[in-house]
């Protein structure tokens, strides 16, 4: 069975998984909120249609196209993300990361992250012969991570700035550039979360929230205290589906950022388990498609699109179980949230594309190989 095979079975799973769960966790909120206990339900099957269709587009569009247009879908996800600090941003809790069109609400963070692997992976492949010049090739590369993370930044939004910083550096690493280069990016970036951390009240008060949630467990420790108790409560076979506690209004956000805490006090330890095997299984076999690239611009984007996703999910899956300070990022796949799902199922289409063009192009250099194997011979004769 090809990668490709198993990418969508990992992917149809996750999204079944993803539904079912939505509908689990939101069923008596929506129903409390808007009257309609199928409301976040119905809306979800709409996304993943939408979704469904960006896949279709991320894998039938060259992605070598696609590259060629890299400029100008950066400097487009570029101008949507201004259009938060227009009259057309939407502010929620403290934070402006939505923008209204009355049609059509979306986040323009979301298309940034892929505007910007896009952007990056099309840089260094037409630069990767000079990935050991600090002006001609890092440089460059540091800048175009800061364009892409400062409006987000300022929104603010510090979980995904840390996300494009840290695919960036990935995209680094297979472009072979220099290991000082990398940690001298890195510890340039310390400054920077010093100021932006421990300067800013409310995100200090994260920080020490996660070194010691009870210590203010009534008040900014409450949701990751929550969050603890729906793991415990799972075991190791859950309470059952649809048998969750914490999810009557003791968990905030737990049909969004925080479904995996229920998913684990429902379905438990094994479920909690299953879920993160197949996110690893995604990024095995995303990896290989990867490095099997016939190109470095194939390369390059096809592992900063399987980091995107992975490190993503695993930041999560690393907030809700108290390994990291909390941070405002989705599950891919399983929590709710139509612009995450879409730009995802687009990232996964343009994984698939880059495996079905080399395929292509071996299958035809197989084929040269055996014709003229073929005319040697007859020649021969």
């Amino acid at each position: 069975m090809r990668e490709s095979t198993k990418i969508v079975i990992i992917v149809f799973c996750l999204v079944a998984i993803g539904v079912v769960m939505i509908y689990s966790t939101s069923a008596i909120y929506a129903s409390t909120r808007y009257q309609d206990y199928l409301y976040f339900f119905k809306r979800s099957l709409i996304w993943i249609l939408l979704s469904v269709a960006g896949f279709f587009v991320g894998y039938f569009i060259s992605y070598k196209w696609m590259g060629k247009c890299s400029f100008f879908v950066f400097l487009f996800a570029m101008g949507l993300l201004f259009l938060v600090f227009t009259p057309f941003g939407v502010e929620a809790g403290g934070a402006r990361r939505w923008v209204n069109l009355r049609f059509l609400s979306f986040q323009p963070s979301e298309i940034m992250k892929f505007a910007s692997v896009l952007f990056l992976s099309s840089f260094m492949a037409k630069h990767h012969e000079k990935s050991g010049s600090l002006t001609g090739f890092f440089i460059p590369v540091l800048m175009i991570i800061s364009l892409s993370t400062l409006p987000i930044f300022a929104e603010p939004d510090f979980g995904t700035s840390a996300l494009i910083g840290s695919v960036g550096m990935m995209i680094l690493i297979v472009a072979g550039a220099k290991i000082r280069y990398i940690a001298f990016l890195f510890f340039s970036m310390l400054p920077a979360v010093y100021l932006t951390v421990v300067q800013v009240p409310y995100r200090l008060q994260r920080v020490l929230v996660f070194l010691d949630p009870w210590k203010e467990a009534k008040s900014t420790g409450y949701q990751i205290i929550q969050s603890f108790i729906a793991i415990q409560s799972g075991g190791i076979f859950g309470v059952g589906l649809g048998e969750s506690r914490q999810k009557l209004f003791y968990l905030p956000e737990a049909h969004t950022d925080f479904i995996f805490s229920i998913l684990g006090e429902e379905l438990g330890f094994l479920g909690a388990v299953g879920v993160v095997v197949l996110f690893f299984l995604f990024i095995y076999y995303g990896l290989k498609i990867a490095l099997r690239a016939d190109n470095p611009f194939g390369k390059f984007f096809a592992s900063g699109l399987v980091a995107m996703i992975g490190i993503q999910a695993f930041l999560n899956m690393g907030v809700v179980t108290g390994v990291l300070p909390t941070k405002g990022l989705p599950l891919p796949f399983i929590s709710y949230g139509g612009t995450n799902l879409v730009m995802t199922m687009v990232a996964v289409g343009v994984i698939l594309n880059i495996d079905r063009f080399s395929r292509e192009k071996t299958a035809l250099k197989v084929s040269v190989k055996e014709q003229k194997t073929r005319i040697s011979k007859y020649v021969r004769l």
